[in-house]
């Protein structure tokens, strides 16, 4: 008799990677319908507080928060700050200072980044592992900070040190991974190399034999400097728009007539849209695209894939969320 329930799907690894794949998409989505409808009961400008003392993602909300990457939001972040609560990691340990996490999340990404170079696909997914370990702790930063400065709210203090100083600590680890998926692709090819007629290799494009023209170093250092450029412009524009829609949507406004128009606005599904791509495209998100290319072994065809394709998307994202910032200043006389 054939078992009812079977894990034969499992032997495979493209299956188990296409099935964790389709659960952590799912969790997303149910998570981001939860969001949504949370949002349409809220007034960011009105001060929230927590229904129980449980941890919720969705409880305060903020810009911030809402336009948060999904893994930041459903997994990094929570889990961070359960682990503090459950532990008191940020009472007990209290000689341990947020910028201290920054600074040792660094090494590990350097570390992360070291193994991501390897030829191995276990040891770059190790190093995947490790990397996403720093990106906890990139968010466990952020939960003792707030611990300690007796926060309960999702935000970004621009003018203080330990912002500058995260900043510095995320665009390290992330010239980490980059620099490991370059050195990678180094090797790579150089392996390839010894494959390819010797034509090939002087630069002709065609193939012979089912053989076909190896990138050159340059090549390879353009396309993941392309990224990883991306990345940086999608994180600073991210990081505007935050800034930007705070004004908007977190300022009190004495009149009201124009606070039920910016709450109107603010429920409205253009906003929601917007909000939701920059989910999608913010720094961080990027980062994660590229680890899941890593991991499943497609990192080259990646790149090739979104090397002007993102920054066009990102562009107009950018672009589209000006114009409709300033079309609802102008509504609210802001």
């Amino acid at each position: 008799m054939v078992p009812f329930c079977s894990f034969q799907i499992f032997r495979e690894e493209k299956n188990v990677l296409i099935c964790l794949g389709t659960v952590i998409t799912v969790f997303y989505i149910i998570m981001d319908i939860v969001l949504y409808a949370v949002l349409q009961d809220t007034v960011l400008s009105v001060p929230q507080t927590l229904p129980s003392h449980a941890y919720s993602p969705f409880y305060p909300l903020t810009v911030k928060l809402i336009m948060t990457d999904p893994t930041s939001h459903y997994v990094i972040k929570p889990t961070s700050e359960i682990f503090d609560q459950v532990t008191g990691f940020s009472t007990v340990f209290f000689f341990i200072t947020a910028n201290m996490i920054s600074f040792s999340h660094v090494v590990i990404a350097l570390i992360a980044g070291k193994f991501v170079a390897s030829e191995c696909i276990r040891d770059r997914r190790f190093g995947l592992l490790l990397f996403e370990f720093r990106t906890w702790l990139d968010g466990l930063d952020g939960v003792v900070f707030r611990s300690r400065a007796k926060e309960s709210t999702y935000h970004s203090h621009r003018n203080s040190s330990g912002y500058y100083i995260d900043v510095v600590c995320d665009t390290v680890g992330g010239f980490a991974l980059s620099f490991g998926v370059l050195f990678y692709l180094f090797k790579y090819f150089d392996k390839k190399v010894v494959d390819v007629p010797l034509w090939t290799k002087n630069g002709t494009n065609g193939s012979t034999n089912g053989h076909t023209s190896v990138p050159s170093k340059k090549l390879i250092f353009y396309k993941v400097l392309c990224y990883g450029v991306m990345i940086g412009l999608a994180s600073k524009c991210w990081d505007m728009q935050v800034d930007q829609m705070e004004g908007l949507f977190e300022k009190p406004i004495h009149d009201t007539a124009l606070t039920e128009l910016q709450t109107a606005t603010l429920h409205s599904w253009f906003t929601w849209c917007i909000i939701l791509f920059w989910r999608l495209l913010q720094g961080q998100q990027l980062l994660q695209y590229l680890v899941v290319a890593v991991c499943i072994d497609k990192v080259w065809e990646f790149l090739n894939f979104v090397q002007y394709l993102g920054y066009i998307v990102v562009i107009s994202l950018a672009l589209a969320s000006y114009g409709y910032i300033q079309y609802v200043k102008y509504l609210l006389h802001l």
